[in-house]
Parts: structure tokens; sequence; C-alpha cells
């Protein structure tokens, strides 16, 4: 990967501009990309910026990695994050009960194909996903242990490994949600043992390896769709 060491010079935003206006030729205010080894984002958000740089939209995309970095950590739990159509990159991750209410199919919380996770619901965060569509990743949403995940009116599609990963102990709840498969060896929906997954109007289609698969697991099912398709070539 090219390594960029140029800082990005800002003029506007942060309060700083009237600082550098009032000492013309004299004040410089830059940003440069140090992602912090522990912080799951940083890297990526790190070079979304530095792309848009090239195309002279480095501090629309700033502000913007930085309003959804902020929405996210500083909700309060039990909050409700309203989503706008739009793309949202991953890898995000929930810390608080919170719920990500989108604006129909076309707000998409996606990942790169190499990217491990586009969600990670943490201890203690139970998370609603409402509205919006769950694309890419090895896995679109992974819940830690013993903690629950709510799907209503989504569609999740493109993993290469897991679509929704509900690991033991955890709950998963699908109401009107679609399962699509990109990759045949993929599952839909994984139940870890001593989970529970409740189903109501869920569908699937595409070449998955299992649409549902449930290791010792709790399933209750009301109205499921599934929809065969043959394997990739």
């Amino acid at each position: 990967m090219r390594r960029h060491h140029h800082a990005v010079e800002r003029t506007q935003g942060f309060g700083h501009a009237r600082l550098v206006a009032e000492h013309p030729g004299q004040v410089r205010y830059v940003a440069r990309q140090l992602p912090l080894p522990f912080h799951a984002k940083a890297r990526l958000a790190a070079i979304a910026a530095l792309a848009a740089g090239e195309q002279g939209k480095y501090w629309e995309m700033h502000d913007a990695l930085l309003a959804h970095q902020d929405a996210l950590d500083r909700a309060p739990p039990g909050a409700t994050l309203e989503l706008a159509l739009g793309l949202y990159e991953g890898p995000f991750v929930l810390e608080r009960p919170v719920t990500l209410h989108g604006a129909g199919a076309q707000t998409v919380l996606f990942g790169q194909v190499a990217e491990k996770l586009v969600v990670r619901v943490g201890a203690g965060a139970s998370a609603t996903f409402r509205s919006l569509t769950l694309q890419g990743g090895q896995v679109g949403v992974r819940l830690a242990r013993g903690q629950t995940a709510r799907f209503e009116d989504v569609t999740v599609r493109g993993q290469a490994e897991v679509g929704l990963d509900c690991v033991e102990q955890s709950r998963c709840e699908l109401t009107r949600t679609v399962l699509q498969a990109s990759f045949p060896r993929a599952v839909g929906l994984y139940l870890g043992p001593g989970a529970t997954g409740t189903l109501n109007t869920v569908g699937s289609s595409g070449p998955f390896r299992r649409a549902i698969e449930a290791d010792g697991a709790h399933l209750v099912a009301r109205e499921l769709r599934f929809r065969l398709l043959p394997p990739h070539p």
C-alpha cells in the first residue's frame, strides 16, 4: 500500500479559521494521519480521509467520519440513531444498548470483503437494527456472548462467512428480514450453543452452504421463505 506522509491544510471549521485569518502567512493548521493501533476503525478511517483528500474532499470526509464515530461513542444507553440514505463503512463497534434506524434498504452499513466484521455488538450492548441493509465483510454482525440483537426490516447480504453470528448464549430476533447469499460457503444465520433465535417472516435466497445453522440452539420460527439458486460457477 502506498504510504502517505503529507499533511492536509484546513482553511475552515473547528474555530481555527479565525486564527489562520488573523495571522496570514504565519499560522497554518494541518492534520496528520496517526491511526491508533488499538482503535478498530482508525486505520480504515485514515485511508478513507486521505483518499477523499486526493479528490479535494479531505475535510468533508474527516468531519463525516468524526460525526459518525462521535454519535456512536456518545449515544446514551437506549438511544436511537437515525441514519439517512447512504453508505456507512464499518467496522462499527457497539458498546452500549442502541437502535440504528435507517431510512430503508438504501441505508447501508457495509464492510470490504477483507474486513472481518461490519458490526460487533460488545458485552452489555444489546442492539436493534431497523430499516437498513448490512452488506459485505466476512461477518455482517457478531454478538458478544449473552447479548441480544433485533433485526427488523433488514436485508443481510454479501458476507463471505456468516451474515448474522449469534454466538453461544446470545439471542437474535429477526422480523421481516432477508438473508441473501453471495458466497456459496457462507451461512446466513448462525446460532451457537445455548443461543436463541426467534424468526418471524424471514426469507433467504442464494447459494448458502446453510441459510440457517443452529448448533445446540433454541429456534422458534414462523413463516420462513427460501429461494434456492444454483451455486456460483
